[in-house]
């Protein structure tokens, strides 16, 4: 329905009487065709608008903006950048504060966002300050909501994304705009469990799937929803509860797609690993990376490589962990995602340990620790996690001492947070 609309635009507007009409009906038409996967329809429809466009018009912001999400559909993450760079440069200079915000809402897509590192983060900072200026919830809800992202893409969580996520949602609620609240919720949800708030985590994360499933379902896996799953299945495993987060994440599994399966058969293979079913963690690891593989998706990647490493080498398996390492180091260190480089330190000290490198797998688990106490944030589970293989690491290399008191700091991290598994 929405490509027919602004096709009949395209089919009852001379484009020599109203040219820019016609060309703003090619651009939306592209983009419902893009939505739709049809690629080259959208392609075609996008050289027809440049050809009708006055060379200055602020139209052009949102040409490239459409082009950068076509981009991003054909898995071509960096070339999608640059577009979305120059949408929010065209739409800087020459567009009101809508077709600004509207740019920034293509560069603000999780798959190209975190290549900027942190200069996407002060980008939408800047955005966020403009709507607030400006005196517009519409767009400020739109704006914090892409500045919490760093939550889901890079894993970090601060003092301003907390309170700018709380704001929004407490906005969101006021105008009656439940889809934005969920949204957010969710975002809020997994930050809140990232930095050990468990109790404050599943109340935003149930108020979001009571607004899912008061829709029909009909908001599931609508852009940041598809995290809803995938955070109430580590809120499962976290508290021990084994069995009821492999339902949570199989269920997931049969309802969302694209990106969506990186994450949730990675998270799948940890859980049944814990559950003693390694056979099956393997084939969910290994759905994970060939949905990887499909997307090439650079942040999707950074984190499954990561979780994938540390996977393979908790099993023993040096081939396959080296090559992930490497991948994983590579990409964390580009776009800052600081628990992906945890990982990998984890997944270099167990490696050292099934060698019999004790010294190796000690300054590897440091390292981890020493990673994990430069986030804005501490993230305890990830801390946990890191001392307690810090200890194995200490028993093996003969330092007794130090062992139980990286022990005892395991035990205190994982107390503090009903983690009773560990």
């Amino acid at each position: 329905v929405w490509f027919e609309t602004w096709h009949y635009v395209l089919t009852h507007v001379d484009p020599a009487v109203d040219p820019v009409r016609v060309a703003r009906a090619a651009i939306h038409a592209a983009y419902a065709r893009a939505v739709d996967n049809e690629l080259e329809d959208a392609r075609q429809l996008l050289v027809q608008a440049e050809t009708l466009m006055p060379a200055e018009h602020p139209l052009w912001s949102h040409l490239r903006g459409v082009r950068s999400f076509t981009l991003v559909i054909e898995s071509k993450y960096r070339e999608a950048l640059i577009a979305a760079e120059e949408a929010v440069e065209v739409a800087s200079r020459r567009g009101t504060l809508r077709d600004q915000s509207q740019a920034y809402e293509f560069l603000a897509h999780p798959a190209i966002l975190p290549l900027l590192g942190e200069k996407g983060r002060r980008t939408m900072q800047e955005w966020v300050t403009d709507a607030e200026t400006a005196g517009d919830d519409r767009i400020l809800i739109d704006a914090s909501l892409a500045f919490s992202s760093d939550v889901w893409t890079r894993g970090l969580v601060d003092d301003d994304v907390l309170r700018r996520s709380e704001e929004a949602i407490r906005k969101a609620g006021e105008y009656g705009w439940t889809h934005d609240e969920a949204k957010q919720r969710v975002l809020l949800g997994w930050a809140q469990f990232l930095i050990g708030r468990w109790t404050e985590a599943e109340t935003h994360l149930r108020r979001a799937r009571e607004v899912v499933e008061a829709h029909g379902g009909r908001f599931y896996g609508i852009g940041w929803l598809f995290l809803l799953p995938y955070a109430e299945a580590n809120l499962a495993m976290g508290s021990g509860r084994l069995t009821e987060a492999r339902g949570i994440l199989d269920d997931a599994l049969t309802k969302l797609r694209f990106h969506a399966p990186i994450w949730l058969n990675h998270d799948l293979a940890r859980c049944l690993v814990m559950l003693g079913d390694v056979a099956a963690a393997r084939t969910a690891m290994e759905r994970s990376l060939v949905a990887r593989d499909k997307f090439r998706c650079i942040v999707c990647g950074c984190q499954a490589n990561g979780v994938a490493a540390e996977f393979y080498a908790t099993l023993g398996e040096a081939d396959p962990a080296e090559r992930l390492i490497a991948d994983a180091e590579a990409t964390a260190s580009e776009i800052g995602h600081v628990t992906t480089r945890i990982r990998v330190r984890r997944a270099r000290a167990r490696l050292a340990l099934r060698e019999g490198t004790a010294r190796e797998a000690v300054e590897a688990a440091r390292e981890a620790v020493e990673l994990g106490q430069e986030l804005p944030v501490v993230q305890p589970l990830e801390h946990g996690q890191s001392q307690l293989l810090l200890g194995h690491a200490h028993r093996a290399a003969g330092d007794s001492q130090r062992a139980a008191a990286a022990w005892r700091e395991a035990h205190r991290s994982f107390s503090g947070l009903g983690a009773p598994w560990y």
